[in-house]
Parts: C-alpha cells; sequence; structure tokens
C-alpha cells in the first residue's frame, strides 16, 4: 500500500506535467508541423511529450527511492533490484 508521501509525490508530478503540456504543447505541434508538415509533426509532438512524461516518471520514481531510503535502508535495497534497467 501506498503512503500519503508517495501519492502527494505522484500527484503533484501529474500537475506538473499536465501544466507544462498546457503551455507547451500547442506552441511544439504548430513548429513541429510547420517544419515536417501535418502528420510527421504531429507524431513528432506526440513522441516528444512521451519523451518528456517518462523523464518526469523517472524523477517521480527517484523522488520515491529517496522516499523510501529515508524510511528504511532494506526497503531502498529491495527497491534498487526491482526497478527497471533503464532507469
Amino acid at each position: 500500500m501506498r503512503s500519503t508521501e508517495e501519492d502527494n509525490l505522484s500527484i503533484e508530478a501529474d500537475r506538473d506535467f499536465d501544466l507544462f503540456f498546457q503551455l507547451t504543447e500547442p506552441r511544439r505541434r504548430r513548429a513541429l508541423m510547420a517544419a515536417y508538415e501535418f502528420e510527421t509533426g504531429r507524431e513528432a509532438t506526440a513522441e516528444a511529450l512521451a519523451w518528456a512524461w517518462e523523464g518526469c516518471l523517472v524523477r517521480v520514481e527517484k523522488q520515491h527511492g529517496e522516499f523510501a531510503a529515508e524510511l528504511s535502508p532494506a526497503g531502498r535495497a529491495s527497491r534498487a533490484r526491482t526497478s527497471p534497467a533503464w532507469v
């Protein structure tokens, strides 16, 4: 079961990314569509924002890991073993 602090980190990450998305998506989409035409520009925008979201998730996962380390060194060790290879 997740703790309230971990839930708050996830909620904050969602809010942060939503704000980032709202502020950057229209301009990024227009620029990429102008440079690469409609379909390719929209695909490039989606890929760029997916990449940004993955980076946001990695940052949150690291924050969760730091939180787990504060609670228990054993918890941090077990978390490190289960982390995906790309983290």
